[in-house]
């Protein structure tokens, strides 16, 4: 099976991309109704692909449901709440997220987004040194993300406290 990517199928339009990628999902789900990470998979793509955010917090929910210690979903799930609808459950399900991996870095630098201006908050002065401390001790094998996430932080921290 070919991964619905865009240069695996030039010819669809992004819409169309994410039909026939949810379209394999609910294959997937016909031989396992309760895999989790299927229902994950379609939240993330609803959250990143489309405007309707309302079902990408429903199948994190399902998905939260399903697999109740995967951080993941807690992490989207708060994320998804954050920007689209309820701040104060987004920070329920962040919490969750922490509770289950406190060494799940990105949870730390959307709490930190929570208070303004986020280069004042302790959540952020918490994430850059939890930050710091795993790249001290995992020299060399930091994933790229987690730099992608601490540049975008700080990006995103002077662009609203103005600093």
């Amino acid at each position: 099976m070919k991964a619905c990517r865009q240069e695996n199928y030039p010819e669809l339009t992004p819409d169309s991309l994410l039909n026939l990628a949810l379209a394999k999902l609910d294959t997937a789900l016909i031989f396992d109704e309760e895999a989790a990470y299927v229902y994950f998979e379609k939240g993330y793509l609803y959250f990143f692909n489309s405007a309707n955010h309302q079902k990408a917090a429903d199948y994190f929910e399902i998905t939260i449901q399903l697999s109740s210690e995967w951080v993941l979903p807690n992490y989207f799930a708060g994320r998804t709440q954050r920007f689209f609808f309820n701040r104060e459950k987004g920070l329920t399900y962040l919490k969750k997220a922490i509770a289950l991996d406190s060494f799940f870095l990105p949870t730390y630098r959307e709490m930190a987004f929570f208070e303004s201006p986020p280069q004042d908050s302790l959540l952020f002065e918490a994430y850059v040194k939890k930050m710091d401390g795993y790249v001290q001790e995992h020299l060399g094998k930091v994933p790229v993300t987690y730099y992608n996430y601490m540049g975008n932080s700080f990006l995103e921290a002077e662009k609203i406290g103005g600093g």
